[in-house]
C-alpha cells in the first residue's frame, strides 16, 4: 500500500486541555507538609468534577466506571486523538513501589496540576501496598502517611513507561522513566481496545491513536494488561488497578467466552513458539531450547511464516490491531523469516502501514519502517 492508499489522518488533532510541561526533579527530600494541607480541598473536588468536552471526544461520567472519554464525532482509523505531555514524572521501581519520590514530584507540581493529579484514580490494593513501604517509625504529621499512599498510588494506577531516560540499580536492575497523562489516564480499560498509546520521542509527548474506526458516542479504551491471555488470567492481572473487566469480551456469553480464550491462548502459543525459532537461529545451544512444535514447523523444516500468517488471522478476528498486532509485523522484519524478497515487501509494507496508523508518521519507529521498505524496493526494481 503506498502512502496514497493509506487512510487520510487528520493532520490536526483535539486541543489538549490536559498538558502540563514537567522538568523531572533532581533529589528527593522527605516530604513536605503543605501539600497534606490541600488535600481536603483536592478531594471535594472529586465531587464537583466538571466535564471536559474537546472537537473529538469529551471527558464524562461512564455507568460503573466513574469516568471516561466518550467520541463525540466519526474518529477513521489512525486520527492522532491527541498527544500530551507528562503531568508529572518519576524514576520507577522495576519490583514495588517507593512512595516518597512520587510525593516529591507530586509536591513539586502547580496548585492547579495537583488538583488535576489528585482527580485521577487510585486502586486501594496501590494505597495498601505504598502503606506497606512507609514505615510506621517515619515521623510523619497525623492523616499525611495516608495522603503520601494515595499519591503513590495514583502513580502507579496511571504511569505510563517513557523509556527516555533509565537508573541502573546496583542489583543490575534498571529503574525506567514513567509519567501520568491525565487524558490518557482517564481511558477505561477494554480487552479489545480502540485507541493506542504510544510515547513519542521527537515530540516528547504520549500519543494516542484511533486503531479502527470509532462512532460517535463509543466510549475510547485502552488496555491495561496483557491480552494474549484467557479471560480468568486477564482478571487476575487487572486486580491490582481494583475493578472487574466487564467489556465486551469478558462480558459476553460463556460460548463467546469460550472462544476468545481458545483463540487469544493460541495467540499466546504461537507468539512464544516464533520467540523460541528465533533465538534458536541466535543461539550456538539448540539443545537447550528444546524442540519446536508442529505450528513453526512444516514437512520437517521451519515455517515461522505459516505461524505469523495464522497469528495475523486470529489477532484481527480478535480487534487485537493496535500494538499487539505491530509486533509481530515488525517482528516478520527483524528477523527476516521470509527468504522471498516479494514477501519481505509485503511484511514491511504491513508494518509501515500499521505504524502509520498507531504510531503516526512523526515516530521514529514508522520512520525507520518507511526507510526499510524503501532499500526493499529499491532492492527489487535493480533485479
Amino acid at each position: 500500500m503506498s502512502d496514497s492508499a493509506l487512510p487520510q489522518i487528520p493532520e490536526t488533532q483535539s486541543t489538549n486541555p490536559f498538558s502540563v510541561p514537567f522538568t523531572l526533579p533532581t533529589t528527593p527530600s522527605r516530604p513536605r507538609n503543605h501539600g497534606h494541607k490541600r488535600s481536603a480541598s483536592i478531594l471535594k473536588a472529586l465531587s464537583t468534577y466538571t466535564e471536559i468536552v474537546t472537537s473529538l471526544y469529551k471527558v464524562t461520567p461512564v455507568p460503573d466506571k466513574g469516568l471516561g472519554v466518550q467520541a463525540l464525532c466519526n474518529i477513521p482509523a489512525g486520527t492522532r486523538i491527541t498527544s500530551e505531555a507528562p503531568i508529572l514524572m518519576c524514576l520507577r521501581e522495576p519490583d514495588g513501589i517507593d512512595p516518597f519520590p512520587i510525593y516529591e514530584a507530586f509536591e513539586s507540581l502547580t496548585p492547579a496540576a495537583q488538583d488535576e493529579y489528585s482527580l485521577l484514580s487510585a486502586s486501594q490494593n496501590q494505597i495498601e501496598n505504598a502503606l506497606d513501604c512507609i514505615d510506621d517509625d517515619d515521623d510523619l504529621p497525623e492523616g499525611l502517611r495516608e495522603w503520601i499512599a494515595r499519591i503513590a498510588s495514583i502513580f502507579e494506577c496511571n504511569n505510563f513507561e517513557i523509556g527516555t531516560q533509565s537508573e541502573l540499580q546496583e542489583d543490575g536492575s534498571a529503574m525506567t522513566l514513567a509519567g501520568v497523562f491525565p487524558l490518557a489516564a482517564r481511558m477505561n480499560h477494554s480487552c479489545r481496545p480502540n485507541v493506542a498509546q504510544t510515547w513519542n520521542a521527537e515530540i516528547n509527548q504520549l500519543t494516542i491513536h484511533a486503531i479502527r474506526d470509532i462512532l460517535p458516542g463509543e466510549e475510547l479504551c485502552d488496555a491495561y494488561c496483557l491480552l494474549a491471555e484467557d479471560t480468568a488470567t486477564r482478571q487476575i492481572n487487572l486486580d491490582a488497578y481494583g475493578f472487574v473487566c466487564a467489556c465486551e469480551v469478558c462480558g459476553g456469553d460463556e460460548e463467546q467466552r469460550t472462544k476468545s480464550d481458545e483463540k487469544r491462548l493460541m495467540i499466546k502459543k504461537l507468539g512464544e513458539e516464533l520467540t523460541l525459532s528465533a533465538e534458536r537461529k541466535t543461539t550456538d545451544c539448540l539443545a537447550k531450547l528444546g524442540p519446536l512444535s508442529s505450528s513453526v514447523v512444516k514437512d520437517g523444516l521451519e515455517d515461522p511464516v505459516a505461524a505469523l500468517r495464522c497469528l495475523e488471522v486470529l489477532l484481527k478476528e480478535e480487534g487485537l490491531v493496535g500494538h499487539d498486532l505491530a509486533q509481530w509485523y515488525s517482528f516478520a522484519n527483524w528477523h527476516s523469516v521470509s527468504n522471498s524478497l516479494d514477501e519481505s515487501i509485503d511484511w514491511q509494507q504491513k508494518n509501515y502501514d500499521l505504524n502509520v496508523i498507531t504510531k503516526g508518521r512523526d515516530h521514529a519507529d514508522t520512520i525507520a519502517a518507511k526507510t526499510k521498505l524503501a532499500r526493499l524496493k529499491k532492492r527489487k526494481s535493480r533485479k
